[in-house]
C-alpha cells in the first residue's frame, strides 16, 4: 500500500518587499538601515563594502551579501560604475538560518536565476502599486518559488571567502565587539576608545572607516535594536531599558521617541512589522 512521505520545507519564501537594479558612482554612500525583512545584495558589476552587525564585507562582481533581518547595514562603493542588484523579501524555514551573517560567490547559473528573480520581483511590485492584483500573484510567486530554488541551491555551498581587510575596518570590527560586550553600560566617546585601547582620534578615525554614523549614535542604536528585539521576545520596557544601560524611564522614553519617531509602548502594541512598514 502506497503512503503518502511527507517533506519537511525548510525554506518558505512568505512575502516581497522589491527589488532594484542600479549603477552608483564611486563614492557612494548608504549610511546605514535595518529592517524586518531579509535582503540580499548582488554585485553585477565592480565592487562594493558593505557591513553586516559588526561585520565588513569586501565584494565584487559575482559576489552576493545576505542581510538578516534586523541587521543593521551599510554600503559604501569602491569601484566607478558599480551596478547592484537588491530583492528584499521574507521568509521563515530552519534553512534561513545557513544565510545569516553570509556572503557568497554565486556561479553562473545561478547569476542566472537570481536575476530572473528579480525581475519577477520587480513586476510583481509594479503590478501590485497598478492595482494589479493578479498579475502581482502571478508574478510574486513565480519569483518565490526561483527563490526557494534558489536558496536551497546555495545552502550546500561553503561560504564566499571575504576580501583582505583594511587595518581601520579590522579595528572597526574590534569596536563593535567591544560596543557589544558593554551594551548594558551608558558609555561616553572617550570611555569607548578607552575601552578599546586607542586614542578618541583614532578611535574615530576607524568608525568612520566604515560609516559615516559617529560612534555615539551608533553604540545608541545598538541599544535600541536590543531594546526593539527584548521587546519582540516578551521583556518587559523596564527590563529591556534597564538590560542595555537606561535608569531613568523618563529619558528612556525621550530618546526611544527621538530615534525612532514613536513611544516604546507604541512600538510594543504594534508590533516590528507595522513599525518597518510605517519607516
Amino acid at each position: 500500500m502506497l503512503e503518502v512521505k511527507k517533506l519537511h520545507r525548510p525554506i518558505n519564501v512568505t512575502g516581497l518587499w522589491g527589488a532594484l537594479d542600479d549603477i552608483y558612482l564611486p563614492g557612494y554612500y548608504f549610511p546605514g538601515e535595518f529592517h524586518d525583512f531579509w535582503e540580499i545584495v548582488f554585485v553585477r558589476s565592480g565592487s562594493m563594502t558593505a557591513t553586516g552587525d559588526g561585520r565588513v564585507y569586501r565584494l565584487s562582481t559575482g559576489d552576493a551579501v545576505f542581510h538578516k533581518p534586523m541587521e543593521f547595514h551599510t554600503v559604501r562603493i569602491d569601484e566607478s560604475g558599480t551596478r547592484l542588484v537588491r530583492i528584499s523579501f521574507s521568509a521563515v524555514g530552519i534553512g534561513m538560518k545557513r544565510f545569516e551573517d553570509r556572503m557568497a560567490t554565486l556561479r553562473d547559473d545561478e547569476i542566472g536565476l537570481f536575476l530572473i528573480v528579480a525581475k519577477k520581483f520587480a513586476a510583481a511590485m509594479k503590478c501590485h502599486n497598478e492595482g494589479d492584483m493578479a498579475g502581482f500573484e502571478a508574478a510574486g510567486n513565480s519569483g518565490a518559488v526561483m527563490l526557494e530554488t534558489l536558496l536551497l541551491l546555495l545552502s550546500g555551498r561553503p561560504d564566499g571567502t571575504n576580501r583582505d581587510l583594511s587595518q581601520d575596518e579590522k579595528r572597526w570590527l574590534d569596536i563593535v565587539s567591544v560596543m557589544k560586550d558593554n551594551i548594558g553600560e551608558m558609555l561616553s566617546v572617550p570611555e569607548l576608545a578607552a575601552r578599546c585601547n586607542m586614542g578618541v582620534s583614532s578611535f574615530k578615525k576607524a568608525m568612520h572607516s566604515v560609516s559615516d554614523v559617529g560612534a555615539a549614535k551608533f553604540f545608541l542604536g545598538m541599544k535600541l535594536r536590543r531594546v526593539m528585539e527584548m521587546l519582540d521576545s516578551g521583556s518587559t520596557l523596564k527590563e529591556a531599558a534597564f538590560s542595555v544601560g537606561f535608569t531613568d524611564m523618563n529619558y528612556f522614553s525621550t530618546v526611544f521617541r527621538r530615534e525612532t519617531g514613536m513611544t516604546a509602548r507604541e512600538y510594543m502594541r504594534i508590533g516590528r512589522e507595522e513599525y518597518e512598514e510605517r519607516m
